[in-house]
């Protein structure tokens, strides 16, 4: 079906044509949304929306295909090889229904259509090399075009990607929630500042012992230059504290 070619362009063939695509895209925008809205993944949302999905195509097939009568579906004689085709079309209908819940529900529905354009490139080449289809300019011309708007939308969310990555790194660093071996660093050295705060009394309490064993004279001296010395580390650990 992909590699046909049809030409043909009427009234009634876009009006369809249009409301496929606005049917598809409003189908595909609701599965993003309920994924997200309700917290179910791909096989909950999927089981949800088979069997009203299934009841409705019943009501439509019996509506659109004549039940009874010549050439009806009571009429039709079932063979074994046209019940294996009924049975293989509806597995693959529902690995499709699949697919597009896993996909969508992973990425976005812009993300999927680009699968589903890439899958038609990679259906398109096969059938140029390995059946032999004819290989004309519009063709050719149109699986480049796709192709090439394939690689560059990848390769624009990957630059998004990054630059998202990049920015939740920043915003972690200014927030203070850095990567565990910065966090380590900066709680060794506020340890390091909490312990010399806590060492202060005991440093003060020996200058002064120190200073009054000394005299009365030499020892106010003694005690000046402990006392500045310990402003320094106060000082200092301070700084650190707040680096």
């Amino acid at each position: 079906m992909a590699t046909v070619t049809d030409i043909e362009l009427n009234f009634w063939g876009v009006m369809w044509a249009i409301a496929g695509i606005i049917s598809t895209s409003f189908y595909q925008i609701w599965v993003k949304s309920k994924q997200q809205d309700l917290g179910l993944d791909s096989y909950q949302l999927l089981f949800l929306q088979a069997p009203p999905s299934a009841l409705l195509v019943f009501a439509l097939s019996a509506v659109s295909e004549p039940i009874s009568g010549p050439g009806s579906l009571l009429d039709y004689a079932y063979t074994y090889s046209s019940l294996s085709a009924i049975l293989g079309t509806a597995v693959l209908s529902f690995c499709v229904n699949l697919s597009i819940f896993l996909v969508i529900g992973k990425t976005s529905p812009v993300a999927y259509n680009v699968l589903g354009y890439f899958k038609l490139v990679c259906i398109l080449a096969a059938g140029f090399i390995f059946f032999h289809e004819e290989a004309n300019t519009v063709k050719v011309a149109g699986t480049v075009i796709t192709f090439v708007g394939v690689c560059v939308y990848t390769q624009l969310q990957q630059s998004l990607k990054s630059g998202w990555e990049g920015r939740e790194k920043q915003a972690e660093q200014q927030n203070g929630t850095a990567p565990p071996q910065q966090q380590k660093a900066a709680g060794a050295t506020k340890d390091e500042a909490t312990y010399s705060l806590l060492s202060m009394p005991s440093a003060v309490a020996s200058a002064e012992a120190e200073a009054e064993g000394e005299g009365e004279t030499g020892g106010h001296a003694d005690t000046a230059i402990a006392v500045e010395a310990l402003d320094h580390a106060d000082a200092d650990a301070d700084a650190d504290t707040r680096s």
